[in-house]
């Protein structure tokens, strides 16, 4: 039965034909929030795709006729992308880049997501791929997209990233109705005559168990990074290139495919929330703190008939952990501030 007093949230799902699998997945994360956070909170998440959500409507352009019946009304939005882009609108080069924009221009927030799994090179539509990349590449200093590598590596992020969400949302609001509404209940103690009301003692969870804990996770995590750092005098590899796993140059898309493998960095977004942290807590962080050696990344795996797939990462035992180490480093201080 209905319930009084339910705050619904429209989620918009916005996706190209190559990750439609996907979808199976948002729907299961968001069930399980709705069921963990969802009843206790009075909240609830409803997800809108144009498939089911949609209808026949004339008058318009029809990526305008879904924004007007779909896109505007929905407070949030995730995107996947892969191999393909989808198709040019009037306005921008597919309908999921128009949505995005709907999104983030009215300020809401919008859960993005690049994927980065194994796929057959006779499968993927070159142009389309590299506008893939060119969107990528232009989105890349907002800080508003995750790279992904399978499903199960998205259903992880995504999960955790809607509870940080939504749970800040409840938060605030539960902040702001507390500021505003006045005790109907005072304490009084049973033990004495005396009409004075007890006054409640605050709990501050600053002082926790738990969280002196999760500062001392991240305190370790800091301490362990700056006594590994890695040299900026270690030796370069010799050539990257030959390092990629590649199928056979018989196939037409081999040339580009060489191409496909980029240095990796840490991110704005992550050096300013574990600087933040370490100024707060008066940490210094060694000069060569960020440096990851040769470490490089395919933008693309490439599923090799009869075989394994291509690494992710190209590099040393040593930047691959630094860099797998600072990741853990980043959600670690973000799990941690959801609690201050």
């Amino acid at each position: 039965m209905p319930r009084e007093g339910v705050t619904i949230y429209d989620l918009l799902i916005s996706c190209p034909g190559d990750v439609t699998g996907y979808l199976q997945l948002i729907k299961e994360a968001v069930d399980n929030f709705n069921k963990l956070y969802g009843s206790l909170n009075n909240i609830q998440v409803s997800i809108k795709h144009w498939s089911t959500d949609s209808f026949p409507e004339s008058g318009d352009k029809p990526q305008e006729l879904l924004n007007k019946q779909i896109v505007r009304e929905c407070d949030a939005a995730v995107a996947i992308f892969w191999t393909r882009f989808g198709t040019a609108t009037d306005n921008y080069g597919s309908g999921m880049e128009e949505e995005i924009e709907e999104m983030l221009s009215a300020d809401k927030q919008v859960f993005m997501y690049f994927l980065e799994a194994p796929i057959n090179p006779s499968n993927i539509d070159i142009k389309q791929y590299e506008k893939v990349q060119e969107f990528k590449e232009r989105y890349k200093d907002r800080g508003i997209f995750f790279i992904v590598n399978d499903e199960s590596d998205f259903q992880r992020l995504f999960t955790n990233h809607l509870s940080l969400y939504f749970l800040k949302l409840i938060s605030e609001k539960e902040t702001y109705q507390n500021e505003n509404i006045k005790p109907f209940v005072t304490i009084r103690d049973k033990n004495t005559l005396s009409d004075e009301n007890v006054l409640p003692k605050q709990f501050s969870l600053l002082e926790s168990k738990f969280i002196n804990e999760k500062q001392s996770k991240i305190n370790e995590y800091i301490d362990e990074l700056n006594s590994t750092v890695i040299s900026e005098e270690a030796d370069i590899l010799e050539d990257k290139s030959k390092m990629l796993t590649m199928p056979s140059k018989e196939d037409a898309n081999v040339d580009f495919l060489y191409k496909i493998a980029d240095s990796v960095a840490i991110s704005d977004k992550f050096k300013y929330t574990i600087n933040d942290f370490a100024k707060e807590n008066q940490i210094k962080l060694h000069e060569n703190f960020w440096y990851l050696g040769n470490l490089m990344k395919h933008k693309l795996q490439v599923q090799i008939t009869f075989g394994n797939s291509g690494p992710s990462y190209i590099g040393s035992d040593k930047e691959k952990k630094r860099f797998s180490k600072l990741n853990k480093l980043y959600w670690e201080i973000i799990s941690y501030k959801e609690y201050i």
